[in-house]
């Protein structure tokens, strides 16, 4: 089934991961949300599951997409993410396969139609071109492309992976949206990124270990919109 939700081009992504949560988050969320209504960017946000609902309902323009959730159906399953709660709780869509949270592809492809199922976007993300490849086969929705050594480190994607990545997967699925996340540090990579032929960025250390995590956001939307 195809999501109710839909996406445009370019889209950054801001994964809080385990660095803010609850009314921290959400006094960033608020602001974050006019970030994206001033700029006319879409935004995607992963809370902490626990968030979902919190966020979900207190801001407007922010598609909320959740860290995780484990490919099961109602019924058995203790300390699992079940996908219909997070549905529930207000989430948009689900980030699966994270460099920090990898799974087997069977589980990939098992949640990806579960999400599908209940029209939630899904963003997926994966490493080496031949992962990469594999993935875009899955119909997923967004591909983040980022090798896990990059992740926090400052240091992004090198214009050759960029360039590859983009062609290997849009030759498989022209529809799916590929953005790059690991080592966003800058306005300039954002820009460079998206000049490059990628449909989105996204941050994690880069926004929430910097001193102003909004001042950080706002560059990197700004850069974005100025390319559109």
């Amino acid at each position: 089934m195809e999501s109710e939700y839909k996406l445009n081009s370019p889209i950054f992504y801001v994964n809080p991961k385990a660095y803010v949560f609850g009314k921290e988050l959400l006094k960033f969320a608020k602001e974050a949300d006019k970030i994206s209504a001033r700029y006319d960017i879409q935004i995607i946000l992963s809370p902490q599951t626990t968030d979902i609902r919190l966020i979900s309902n207190n801001t407007n323009h922010l598609l909320i997409f959740a860290q995780h959730i484990d490919p099961l159906n109602k019924g058995r399953g203790h300390g699992l993410i079940l996908p219909e709660a997070v549905k529930e709780a207000g989430a948009q869509g689900v980030v699966l396969n994270h460099g920090e949270y990898q799974l087997k592809f069977s589980q990939i492809s098992k949640a990806i139609n579960i999400a599908k199922n209940l029209k939630l976007l899904t963003l997926v993300a994966g490493e080496s071109l031949s992962e990469l490849a594999a993935l875009s086969r899955l119909d997923p929705d967004i591909i983040l492309a980022e090798p896990s050594e990059l992740i926090g480190t400052g240091k992004r994607s090198d214009e050759n992976y960029i360039k590859k990545s983009i062609k290997i997967i849009k030759d498989i699925d022209l529809e799916v949206k590929v953005m790059y996340g690991a080592g966003i540090s800058s306005g300039e990579d954002v820009k460079d990124i998206i000049s490059l032929g990628s449909d989105g960025a996204g941050a994690a250390s880069g926004i929430f270990e910097s001193d102003n995590p909004i001042r950080v956001l706002e560059e990197f939307i700004y850069a974005m919109n100025k390319l559109v």
